[in-house]
């Protein structure tokens, strides 16, 4: 807490840093489960240390910038703006629960596999895909610009009166069977 920036390196306890209002930098250990708090400051979160099916959990309401590799992220009561990238050597395939602001979330490899679980962002925010990586989205409220992606999108949408997708450049499939007049 307080005005001061912090930067902690090898985190496997959860963080609490809801009234911290200086700057937080955070890169996380090897750890099943992870809770963070973010703070009223910037915060950055390097978790590419986390490996397939380990979860990080993501509450707060200010913007938060995520790097992850194998790792996944829940972040479904999350407020504030959500900046993911998915990177490293491996072929890896991630889960970002997003929360309810906008989001944009970067793969970066060609064979990597990314599952976005929408449903919490509101209608009238955007999330933003782009890179190499192909993605699958459920529960779609929110309008979604992929204008930069090369990977294949494959989106399914939540119920919602209407929204805008822009498709990226790999193969777009869109089920929009659940939009209402």
């Amino acid at each position: 807490s307080g005005l001061a920036d912090f930067t902690v390196t090898g985190l496997i306890a959860n963080l609490q840093a809801s009234t911290l209002d200086g700057d937080l930098n955070v890169t996380t250990g090897t750890v099943a489960g992870l809770s963070i708090d973010t703070g009223n400051g910037a915060n950055t979160i390097n978790a590419s240390a986390l490996t397939d099916n380990q979860v990080l959990t993501l509450t707060g309401n200010d913007a938060a910038s995520v790097t992850l590799n194998a790792g996944d992220l829940s972040a479904p009561t999350f407020d504030g703006v959500l900046t993911v990238t998915v990177t490293g050597g491996a072929t890896s395939t991630n889960t970002i629960t997003t929360g309810n602001n906008s989001a944009s979330i970067a793969g970066a490899d060609d064979n990597d596999a990314i599952a976005v679980v929408a449903g919490a962002t509101d209608d009238d925010n955007t999330l933003t895909l782009s890179g190499l990586a192909d993605f699958t989205v459920t529960g779609l409220i929110a309008n979604l610009q992929a204008s930069t992606l090369d990977g294949d999108l494959d989106v399914t949408t939540g119920t919602v009166a209407g929204l805008s997708i822009a498709t990226g450049n790999g193969a777009n499939t869109i089920n929009a069977e659940a939009l209402t007049n």
